[in-house]
Parts: structure tokens; C-alpha cells; sequence
């Protein structure tokens, strides 16, 4: 038997957890976004492909260090999506995280246009298919290393059911870091519809924008059911992430 006290309680507790969750995402998505987006300014010439791939992944090693603790430090629609289907995450509470990830991703994108050379800005961040690369091919490289990033997210998660990682970080960070080197050049490696929408939004430019939404989410909802079935024989379900 509950109490009115009792229920207001956990309501207070999960409005807390709310408000840190949503803190979280909307300053972890923001940073990813400027510092990432930030490298592929042609301040000098031609960007090589280091910088951005550099970029994203001290991004993602820093978030993640940064704010895990309090929302898991997704930063990306695809890995809530991944949440959910792992039992780590609500859908009232995946609302919440792709609210902020797409508030803070166009909040971070905004920053670095009002920080940035005006002349060098024009369409800057936006992903799109490479020379020659068709629609279908991009959201299926883009479903392709999507999928790799949500499998080590998997392993993470599973391997805090027993036990934290300290490297963790490390991992994902090295993960985003050489997929952007491998796949920059045919789809701009969004792996990320949050990262996508900022520039698109705030540019105008939505020309294929449908396959940096359609790969990622795809690419981590078939990594999870590939993960669950047949790469693990322990849950994903750790109490003190599950919100």
C-alpha cells in the first residue's frame, strides 16, 4: 500500500532525475557539436580528415567522462533508441534525452556560427552524400557504422552489470574517432541524428536529411537485436542506470 506521501516523493526523485538527465544531454550534445562541427572550419584550406575525426572523439571522451554519471551521456537519438531496446531507459525519460539532444545540438551549432568567419560558415557541418554516392548507399554506411558504435555501447553496458569500466570513455572515444576516418568522405559519418539536425536546421539545407535520421536509428536498433541475440548471454539492465 502507497501513501500520497510516498508517491510525491517519487515523483520529486524522478523530476530530479529528469532535470539531471536533461542538464546532461543538452550540454554534453551542444559541446559534441561545437567542438566537433568547430573542426571542419577551412581556416587554413582543405580540412584533412583527422581534424574532424579528432575532433568528435576528444568530444565524445570528454561527455562522456563528463556527464555519464548523469544520464549515460548518449548525445545521440540512435543510442536512446538503443536504451530503450536494452530496458535501460524509459520512453517517457527517451523523450526527455532526444528533446535536449536536438535542443542542445542546435544550441552548441548556433555557438559556433556566432563565433566563426561569417564567409566561412556557408553550409558548414552539413552531412551529405558524397560525389557518387547514392541516398540508399549513404543510410546503408551510415546504418553500417552506426551499428559498429551502438555494439561497443553494448559491450560497455553489459560489462557495468558487473563491474564499471574506467576505460570506457577511452573505447567509445577511439570507436567515433576511426569510424569518421573511415566513412567522412561517402557520408559525412554523422552517426548521429542529433549532430545532422543542427546544421540542417539552421542552414536550410535538408536535401537526403531523411538518411541521417533512417541509418543511425536502423543501424542501432539492428545492433541491439543482434547483440541480444546471439553476442551475449547477460542483460543490460543495471539498476543504478536504469531511469
Amino acid at each position: 500500500m502507497s501513501f500520497p506521501h510516498d508517491t510525491e516523493r517519487t515523483g520529486r526523485r524522478w523530476v530530479r532525475r529528469c532535470g539531471r538527465a536533461f542538464t546532461a544531454e543538452l550540454l554534453g550534445t551542444a559541446l559534441l557539436v561545437w567542438l566537433g562541427c568547430a573542426a571542419l572550419l577551412p581556416l587554413t584550406g582543405p580540412v584533412p580528415l583527422s581534424c574532424p575525426a579528432l575532433a568528435f572523439g576528444c568530444a565524445v571522451l570528454a561527455n562522456v567522462s563528463a556527464f555519464s554519471e548523469a544520464s549515460g551521456a548518449h548525445m545521440n537519438p540512435a543510442l536512446t533508441l538503443g536504451a530503450v531496446l536494452c530496458r535501460r531507459l524509459s520512453l517517457p525519460m527517451a523523450l526527455v534525452y532526444v528533446v535536449a539532444q536536438l535542443l542542445g545540438a542546435t544550441l552548441g551549432y548556433y555557438g559556433l556560427l556566432a563565433t566563426s568567419p561569417a564567409l566561412l560558415t556557408a553550409g558548414l557541418g552539413v552531412t551529405l552524400p558524397g560525389v557518387g554516392v547514392s541516398p540508399l548507399s549513404a543510410m546503408f554506411i551510415e546504418v553500417v557504422i552506426t551499428g559498429v558504435l551502438m555494439l561497443t555501447v553494448c559491450s560497455v553496458w553489459a560489462a557495468e552489470s558487473v563491474q564499471r569500466d574506467p576505460t570506457a570513455p577511452l573505447k567509445i572515444a577511439l570507436v567515433v574517432a576511426g569510424l569518421n576516418y573511415a566513412a567522412s568522405p561517402a557520408t559525412g559519418a554523422a552517426l548521429n541524428p542529433a549532430r545532422s539536425f543542427a546544421p540542417a536546421f539552421m542552414q536550410g539545407v535538408w536535401t537526403h536529411h531523411w538518411v541521417y535520421w533512417a541509418g543511425p536509428l536502423l543501424g542501432a536498433a539492428l545492433a541491439v537485436l543482434l547483440y541480444r541475440a546471439v553476442l551475449t548471454s547477460q542483460g543490460f539492465e543495471h539498476a543504478a542506470t536504469q531511469i
